[in-house]
């Protein structure tokens, strides 16, 4: 009987043993498939995409700003010169035959008609007197 004992004893330890093992199997084997998770992975690989695309995006968002700053300035520079401009400060331009712009008196003959051309609107004269 005391031999029955033991030897259930044992049975009970080894099944125990054997179990214990299996446990920490199945344990590795969950960490494991954890490790290889297809969802994991997607993450992974957002993240380099994310990281991809603003290593790709940052030299084009520079070069835009760049040539932001390039097209201001020509507009800029555009505007002074422009005829526009001019009449904007106050100023007139005149044209005589064939719309030529008129840059002095010896352009024109006494008589001549000519238009003058203002900020709103123009005129038509007729030159009288020259200097």
């Amino acid at each position: 009987m005391q031999q029955l004992d033991f030897s259930e004893a044992r049975f009970v330890q080894l099944q125990n043993q054997i179990i214990s093992r299996l446990q920490m199997k199945t344990a590795g084997i969950e960490a494991r498939l954890h490790r290889q998770s297809p969802q994991l992975r997607i993450q992974q690989l957002q993240q380099k995409l994310q990281q991809q695309y603003h290593q790709l995006s940052a030299p084009t968002r520079k070069e835009i700003t760049n040539k932001q700053a390039l097209l201001a300035h020509a507009a800029a520079t555009l505007d002074g010169i422009s005829p526009l401009a001019t009449l904007k400060r106050g100023y007139a331009i005149a044209t005589g035959k064939n719309d030529k712009i008129l840059h002095r008196s010896a352009d024109v003959s006494q008589g001549e008609q000519i238009k003058v051309r203002l900020m709103q609107g123009q005129l038509t004269c007729r030159v009288e007197e020259k200097n």
